[in-house]
C-alpha cells in the first residue's frame, strides 16, 4: 500500500519548505519522493519533497497567514 496518493492534503514537516501546507499531485514510490503543489507568494508551485519530509493531513489544508508584504 502507498503511503501517499495523489490528492492527499500534507504538511510539509522537515526541510527548506517546513511549515508549508500543500496537495500531492503526484509520487515516486521508488524514489520515495512526491511532488507536492503548495502556495508560495500568492502562486501555486510544485516541489519535489521526500515521504519523510511530509505528514498526511486528516481534513482540509488550514488557511495560511498571509505573507508581509516587502
Amino acid at each position: 500500500d502507498e503511503i501517499f496518493a495523489i490528492g492527499d492534503n500534507v504538511s510539509i514537516e522537515d526541510g527548506p519548505l517546513k511549515g508549508f501546507f500543500g496537495t500531492v499531485k503526484a509520487i515516486n514510490p521508488s524514489a520515495q519522493k512526491a511532488t507536492v503543489s503548495t502556495t508560495m507568494f500568492g502562486r501555486e508551485t510544485d516541489v519535489e519533497v521526500e515521504y519523510v519530509q511530509i505528514e498526511k493531513l486528516d481534513g482540509p489544508i488550514p488557511e495560511q497567514p498571509a505573507e508581509e508584504e516587502a
